[in-house]
């Protein structure tokens, strides 16, 4: 909390005082919070954000540095780096940042080039062991000197770096730290110019002196095995190092606790000779544990401590110790299949862009924490992290969320004569590679391992290489790339898994419904693999309702709506091959310095209407899915579709209802009921729609509906499709929320035809509606009603307050 008060107190003083004299005040202010809060930025080990560290106490830099734009690169020749350089030109900003632009304060176009940070800070005098010099990101290629002395450079904008330097402090005593960082991309940079993102620079993330012990862990790596019993059987891995001038002979002692208790432990002799390094390994048996999954993301831990063995009537010196936080699960593919503990996994979720309006990356705690809230309240278990590693936060929120992660480097639409070379991969690939893996390897969340995106041809050299470099540090996890549409499908026999993006609709093709046929051709080419679908969708501005959903009105909220609609139900119906949807993405980012609109939500986090569709279409154990044939019929036509049961869980045995109606305006134009019984079929065919459309059909917007339920009438799921008569219409759009977040104690649904339509508390009621007046019925658990007419107007939203007595 301290912290955060500290990053983003500048930026919001300075949005409240706008004048010349008020940013005098604002100086003022915050040099007095800096004051304030800088001693209170020495804190103990456990509120730094990375696990894999065996850390005694750290202090956190962040805060007000100076800071110099440097266009024509002369700042070495003129020895910027020199210890008492003369800096009075240098801005004052604020760590993290994006360049001299404070979190709140981001805009655009952002600077690219190089530019100097420096800073002066205190090593703290009880500090008698190692100190080191950790930076969490910093974009993309930054030297690093202390005191004037280089300590080296870092290559890679997303993956955390750490230089440890012990030889050029002296605890107690005030050293100067120089950052040349540059963030101009090129052909031979990875990522390379032209990312798909917004390419920020700058110190952007937190940086850290923290003091290690000169005998401590290195490189600790968990792996849990669970057994048919649904027992554990955790292996781990690490070197000792020790870095003092004695010899260690002592005693490694682990425990694994659970709600604060041990419930088992182990001890192992080990012994290291000074200035050496030796390698560790226990395993620990636990009898029916808590597993860890998206249902139940508990987590335990794991400490790990070690003391050498005292002399004489000597006492040993103080224990050591590191404590990871661990989930105790297993992820496999078994019979094409994604295994987690032993279960069937089905994947649905988003992609995201470590990205917001005015932060960039540099987003609040409670920013990040909030957007996987409410993806979890969406009923998502995965996320991906596109197309880089994000903060060392957001992994430790997806531990204790439940959300499943797959992670990448930023190998983004990069070409063969590149990622094929010994420099990109001495330079760029293999160190991104080995740091994404070390740094968060630990972390429950990671599902899966990722080494490029939409590579462009004849990189099976680079696949090979990276690959093997994965399974060789991390062989507990699959490792794949992900390959656009139907591109080099031959590559997938490289991988454990095949992951496509699937933009059938919008990149791949100008028909939604060509991923009827493409479809096929990427299971083949995985030959029983399982295939992820790791991106779908399209841009829609939001506002933008210039079109309905039997037109090809590209840009449009409906047309977003279509697309992701049929694309998540037919992928997720069609074969049991598919592990799993990723919807492209959760919220709206920066690329070029402008707006990517690809978001379900805007940038600033308030829904689209597909968004509403997502939702939907995400939740429940049993859902009822619909699969059209077409969207626009002419009257005579016959409108077809598929209705399939989609049973993620694959469970068997209950006995299920389901009504659908079509609808135009008020009128109900066919209804029928169904009854069966869930097989255990993930997508299992339960009937299908033939309506023909009276030859006088009344042209304009008509409504599919269909309610689930089980046997005794309570709604499992409701679910829709939209087609236009005629010709494309262009519907409004109602928009349902609660003013009171209490009605939430149980459910909310509008009722129309005796169909019942939820209404959610994040992002309400979103529903495509023709022009004229509706009446509306809404209902909750309480019994009580909520009844209104709306005037929906073509093209516009129609907002609706829901206030029940």
């Amino acid at each position: 909390m301290k912290l955060d008060l500290l990053l983003y107190a500048m930026s919001f003083l300075t949005k409240v005082f706008s004048s010349y004299q008020r940013r005098i005040e604002v100086l003022i202010w915050f040099t007095v919070i800096v004051a304030v809060l800088l001693p209170l930025n020495r804190i103990c080990a456990g509120d730094f954000p990375l696990q894999n560290f065996a850390v005694i106490e750290h202090v956190n830099l962040s805060g007000e540095w100076r800071f110099m734009r440097d266009g024509a690169d002369r700042g070495i020749d003129e020895s910027w780096y020199e210890a008492g350089a003369k800096r009075d030109d240098w801005r004052a900003v604020a760590v993290p940042g994006i360049w001299d632009n404070a979190p709140g304060s981001v805009g655009m176009p952002v600077y690219d080039g190089i530019g100097w940070f420096a800073v002066t800070a205190t090593v703290p005098e009880d500090w008698d062991e190692n100190t080191a010099l950790v930076m969490l990101g910093a974009m993309h290629v930054t030297d690093v000197w202390i005191d004037g002395n280089w300590q080296g450079v870092h290559r890679g904008g997303y993956t955390p770096f750490i230089f440890d330097i012990t030889d050029n402090v002296i605890p107690g005593k005030t050293v100067e730290l120089t950052f040349r960082i540059d963030n101009t991309l090129d052909n031979t940079t990875v990522p390379s110019r032209g990312l798909g993102w917004q390419n920020y620079g700058g110190l952007y993330r937190e940086v850290y002196l923290v003091h290690l012990p000169r005998v401590r862990i290195a490189f600790p790596a968990v792996e849990t095995v669970v057994t048919p019993e649904q027992n554990v059987r955790l292996h781990f891995t690490g070197t000792l190092r020790n870095l003092s001038g004695e010899d260690f002979s002592g005693e490694v002692h682990a425990e694994l606790r659970a709600d604060d208790r041990v419930i088992t432990e182990t001890a192992l002799e080990t012994a290291v000779a000074a200035r050496a390094a030796g390698r560790i390994a226990f395993e620990m048996e636990v009898e029916t544990p808590r597993l860890w999954s998206p249902d139940d993301p508990y987590l335990h831990e794991l400490v790990i401590s070690w003391r050498s063995v005292g002399s004489g009537h000597q006492p040993a010196p103080a224990k050591r110790n590191m404590t990871l936080r661990i989930g105790l699960r297993q992820i496999k593919i078994s019979g094409g299949r994604f295994i987690l503990n032993n279960e069937p996994l089905w994947l649905q979720g988003f992609g995201q862009h470590e990205d917001a309006p005015d932060y960039g990356p540099c987003l609040p705690p409670e920013m990040l924490r909030r957007d996987l809230e409410q993806m979890r309240q969406f009923g998502a278990n995965a996320v991906r992290a596109g197309h880089y590693p994000f903060h060392p936060r957001f992994y430790n929120y997806c531990d204790e969320l439940g959300l499943l992660v797959f992670t990448e480097i930023p190998v983004w639409q990069v070409g063969a004569r590149v990622v094929n070379s010994a420099d990109a991969w001495r330079q760029w690939l293999e160190p991104q590679l080995s740091a994404m893996i070390h740094t968060y390897r630990n972390h429950a969340c990671i599902f899966a391992w990722g080494i490029s995106n939409e590579t462009r041809g004849g990189v099976d050299e680079y696949f090979r290489r990276a690959t093997e470099h994965v399974r060789g540090i991390d062989a507990t996890r699959p490792v794949t790339a992900v390959i656009d549409s139907t591109r080099d499908l031959s590559s997938d026999a490289l991988f454990d898994f095949s992951a496509r993006n699937l933009h059938y609709g919008w990149y791949h093709s100008r028909e939604v419904y060509e991923l009827r046929t493409q479809l096929e051709r990427v299971l083949e080419a995985a030959e029983g693999r399982p295939l992820w679908v790791a991106e779908t969708g399209g841009h829609a501005r939001r506002g933008n309702l210039s079109g309905g959903y039997g037109d090809h009105s590209r840009g449009s909220e409906t047309y977003l709506d279509r697309l992701l609609r049929f694309s998540f139900q037919y992928n997720a119906v069609h074969s049991v091959q598919v592990a799993g949807v990723s919807v492209w993405t959760w919220s709206d980012f920066s690329r070029r310095n402008r707006t990517e609109a690809h978001g379900i939500l805007d940038g600033r986090r308030d829904p689209k209407l597909p968004a509403y569709s997502v939702r939907n279409l995400f939740e429940g154990d049993l859902r009822a899915f619909i699969i059209e044939e077409q969207n626009l019929c002419a009257g005579g036509d016959v409108w077809k579709a598929g209705l399939h049961l989609f049973n993620p869980y694959e469970n068997s045995g209950a006995l299920l209802h389901a009504r659908w109606i079509i609808r135009h305006g008020e009128a109900v134009l066919a209804e029928e009921r169904i009854s069966f019984s869930a097989t255990g079929v993930r997508g299992e065919p339960i009937g299908d729609v033939e309506w023909k459309v009276p030859e006088n059909a009344e042209e304009g917007l008509y409504e599919f509906w269909i309610e689930l339920t089980d046997a005794d009438g309570n709604r499992l799921h409701t679910n829709s499709a939209y087609f236009d008569v005629g010709q494309p219409s262009r519907p409004g759009m109602l928009a349902a929320r609660m003013t009171d977040d209490r009605v939430f104690a149980g459910s909310v649904w509008l009722e129309q035809s005796g169909i019942r339509i939820p209404v959610y508390r994040f992002p309400g009621l979103l529903l495509p509606l023709p022009e004229g007046r509706r009446q509306m019925i809404f209902r909750n658990s309480r019994g009580q009603t909520f009844e209104t007419s709306v005037e929906i107007n073509a093209g516009r939203v129609t907002t609706l307050d829901l206030a029940f007595e």
